[in-house]
């Protein structure tokens, strides 16, 4: 482990916060030979981890519960043989069904759950269905949620355990976007992405405003990559699917997915 290392990977004090976290819990994997894991990270903090993985030296899983998952835990180990899989009773991660009668909003759940006084790290993503919602949560906070959590947005919720595989994977929405840009630089891209002006795009770089893959971006000017993942705060998030080739006039061809 190279903890010093890991550090100068750090974009901010809560990076560093958490890559000394990281290096505690693999610390302590190694002289139990048992895994560890941590509490919910969000993606920027899950990309943070992910830059450190060298720098740690043991087995790291990232899992949330269900594929796609937007909020993971991170699991540790010496060996990735005695890392638990969902199925395992020493998963860290449960599912709880909520059933109401009426409609709630992703908003309505999260505050119920944070009402209790549940800290935002113990709980993971939250789908929500017409009658039906699911929360996904750290098992240590499992029997006070199904205790507690009796309503939502003033609609009464009835809880239960439910297997992690019952978690429905909601659909995700997209507008495919086609369209040439000068350069696959950051702005560009963002650009053709939002609907915005260049100059709108860089002047929103410039005010932290925008993530690459879920990190700080901190150049206008960044050339991208297939598969780069763009957040534009208060616009949404972003995925370059295709860089292609040039158009007539000498302008790159890309394609875009803009989540809805």
């Amino acid at each position: 482990m190279d903890l010093d290392r890991a550090l100068r990977r750090a974009q901010s004090d809560g990076d560093r916060i958490l890559i000394r976290r990281l290096f505690d819990l693999a610390g302590r994997a190694e002289r139990t030979g048992y895994f560890t894991f941590t509490p919910f990270l969000d993606e920027a903090e899950r990309a943070a981890a992910e830059s450190v993985r060298a720098e740690l030296g043991i087995e790291t899983v990232f899992d949330g519960g269900r594929d796609g998952a937007e909020r993971t835990v991170a699991l540790l180990c010496e060996d990735a043989d005695l890392l638990p899989s969902r199925e395992d009773d020493a998963f860290p991660v449960i599912a709880i069904e909520l059933t109401h009668r009426a409609p709630l909003t992703h908003r309505d759940i999260l505050g119920a759950v944070m009402a209790l006084g549940v800290k935002r790290e113990a709980v993971g993503d939250i789908i929500v269905g017409g009658e039906k919602s699911f929360v996904l949560a750290l098992a240590s906070v499992e029997d006070f949620l199904l205790s507690s959590l009796r309503e939502a947005g003033r609609v009464p919720l009835s809880a239960r355990i439910c297997p992690l595989g019952d978690v429905p994977s909601p659909e995700q929405k997209y507008e495919d976007i086609k369209d040439t840009v000068a350069s696959v630089r950051l702005d560009a891209v963002l650009s053709a992405a939002f609907r915005i002006p260049r100059e709108a795009a860089q002047s929103a770089v410039k005010s932290g405003l925008v993530q690459v893959d879920h990190r700080p971006a901190l150049s206008a000017s960044k050339e991208l990559g297939e598969g780069a993942v763009l957040s534009l705060r208060g616009r949404g998030k972003a995925r370059l699917e295709k860089i292609g080739g040039q158009s007539r006039k000498g302008r790159v061809w890309i394609e875009i997915k803009r989540y809805l």
